[in-house]
C-alpha cells in the first residue's frame, strides 16, 4: 500500500545509511518489537539497497520499543548501529535491560558509557523527534518504508524489493 501525506524528509547528515552510496535508498520506519518489522528487515537487509532506518517505537502496543530504539542509538554512538539492530531484530523476545546489556557486551561497547546514552535526554528527544517527523509525514504502521518520495506500508514482498534495488518504485 502506498501513502502520501507531507513528504517525507529525504535521508540527510542526521541518518545512519548502510551500502554502498550508487544504490538506491530505502528507509525503514521501525519498531524493534514489531513481529512485521522483524520480517521486513529480513527481507530487505542484505538486499541491493543503501538502508537507513528511523525510529517509530509503537509504545502503546510495544513497552520495551523506546528502550530498544535507545539501546540502537547508543550503540551508534560507539560506531556500532548497525550490530545492535541485527542483534534487536533477530531476537525480539528480550527486550530487557540484562539482555540489552548482553548484547552491547557482545558487540564490545563500553557498557557505562551505553547505559550513560541510552539513558540520555538526547537519545530520548531524538527518538521521539523521529516519531513525530514520520507521523507529520503519514506514517500510520510499521513497518513503513520510505523509497523515492513515497512510503510503502506493510512488508515488502520480494517484487517490491528487486524494483526498489533497480531504482524504481510502485
Amino acid at each position: 500500500m502506498t501513502l502520501s501525506s507531507r513528504p517525507a524528509d529525504p535521508p540527510g547528515p542526521a541518518d545512519r545509511l548502510r551500502g554502498a552510496e550508487s544504490l538506491p535508498i530505502a528507509v525503514i520506519y521501525a519498531d524493534f518489537e514489531c513481529p512485521r518489522c522483524a520480517f521486513a528487515w529480513e527481507r530487505i537487509k542484505d538486499s541491493q539497497l543503501r538502508l537507513g532506518l528511523r525510529y517509530f517505537p509503537v509504545s502503546s502496543r510495544h513497552p520495551r520499543a523506546n528502550a530498544a530504539a535507545a539501546a540502537a542509538e547508543a550503540a551508534g554512538r560507539q560506531d556500532m548501529f548497525w550490530e545492535m539492530v541485527d542483534l534487536l531484530f533477530g531476537d525480539q523476545g528480550r527486550l530487557d535491560d540484562p539482555h540489552l546489556w548482553g548484547r552491547a557486551r557482545d558487540i564490545g561497547l563500553d557498557l557505562e558509557q551505553f547505559d550513560r546514552d541510552r539513558r540520555s535526554p538526547e537519545v530520548e528527544s531524538l527518538i521521539a523527534d523521529s516519531f513525530r517527523n514520520a507521523v507529520r509525514a503519514g506514517v500510520m504502521a510499521t513497518p513503513t518504508i520510505l523509497v523515492d518520495d513515497s512510503l510503502h506500508q506493510g512488508v515488502p514482498d520480494l517484487g517490491d524489493v528487486a524494483l526498489w534495488e533497480s531504482g524504481r518504485s510502485r
